[in-house]
């Protein structure tokens, strides 16, 4: 009996998936297709593509692949403006902070300072 519970229940997850599917469909009501060359669209979608993987290696936590992607997309001569926009934010996030770095310069000063009053 467990077997036809089981059953039942993934045909009302599936009848539910489908009704969900069909719910998304275009209604006719969209924008026109855009007038783009289709150099243009390649390139959007090659962007779009490096976009993506430049989202997952941050998600990932590998910012050093985030910061080579992100460099690489922005010395790109057809880069358009949202791609540049994002590629500069990831750069911007995991690019070293400044305050932080004068926060640990001042920490070495002062460890340099009490070695020398109090060790030599």
């Amino acid at each position: 009996m467990s077997d036809n519970n089981a059953e039942e229940l993934s045909e009302e997850n599936s009848d539910a998936e489908g009704a969900s599917v069909s719910d998304s469909e275009p209604t006719g009501a969209e924008e026109p297709a855009s007038e783009a060359s289709s150099g243009e669209q390649e390139s959007e979608l090659a962007n779009g593509d490096e976009v993506a993987a430049l989202e997952r290696a941050f998600g990932r936590g590998d910012f050093a692949l985030v910061r080579r992607l992100s460099d690489d997309l922005l010395a790109r001569p057809d880069l358009d403006a949202k791609t540049a926009e994002i590629a500069g934010d990831y750069r911007r996030r995991v690019s070293t902070d400044p305050v932080q770095v004068m926060i640990v310069a001042g920490s070495l000063i002062f460890f340099a300072l009490v070695v020398y009053i109090y060790v030599l």
